[in-house]
């Protein structure tokens, strides 16, 4: 009866609840770490929210953006922007966050180098889950910047958790 009474009035929905959006972000895919989601792969959405209307894709990856790397270039640079919804870009009308904007400012003008900036923000994730991430798809894009985005929320989340406890795999 408690939880009819608190799913009626609301009184600890979240944003999305609150909102009557859809559960559309996330996709927990069959593998051996089944904690590990991303949107679904390349597909389309129209987010709509109260705030914002927003077009999101995803790639091959399950992640937001077009994903263009394929064989690294010469004097190209490749940078993965790890994070939450800040780096996702959630709410962003104009192009899907600040790996866009770094993209476009560190090209501008530059004839020397070519930078990629891969948008590796999921909605939702902690650091944790972004090295996870990193480790099991990200290394094959061959990066030579990763950049990891932090805000109080992840740091409720890993004392919450544990932090790293069981979760971590060494690089080589």
């Amino acid at each position: 009866m408690g939880e009819l009474y608190l799913r009626h009035t609301q009184r600890f929905a979240d944003y999305q609840e609150r909102n009557g959006e859809p559960r559309i972000g996330h996709k927990t895919e069959i593998q051996n770490e089944p904690w590990l989601w991303t949107l679904s792969k390349d597909a389309h959405w129209k987010h709509h929210l109260a705030e914002f209307d927003q077009d999101i894709e995803s790639n091959s990856l399950g992640l937001i953006g077009k994903l263009r790397p394929g064989k690294k270039q010469p004097r190209e640079v490749r940078i993965v922007a790890i994070g939450d919804s800040y780096t996702m870009g959630a709410g962003d009308t104009l192009g899907y966050g600040y790996p866009s904007i770094l993209e476009r400012n560190l090209n501008s003008g530059n004839r020397s180098r070519t930078y990629t900036v891969i948008n590796a923000g999921v909605w939702g994730s902690d650091p944790i889950f972004g090295i996870n991430l990193l480790q099991l798809r990200l290394w094959t894009l061959h990066p030579d910047i990763v950049l990891l985005t932090i805000n109080y929320t992840d740091i409720d989340d890993l004392v919450r958790r544990g932090a790293l406890t069981g979760s971590m795999r060494r690089v080589t």
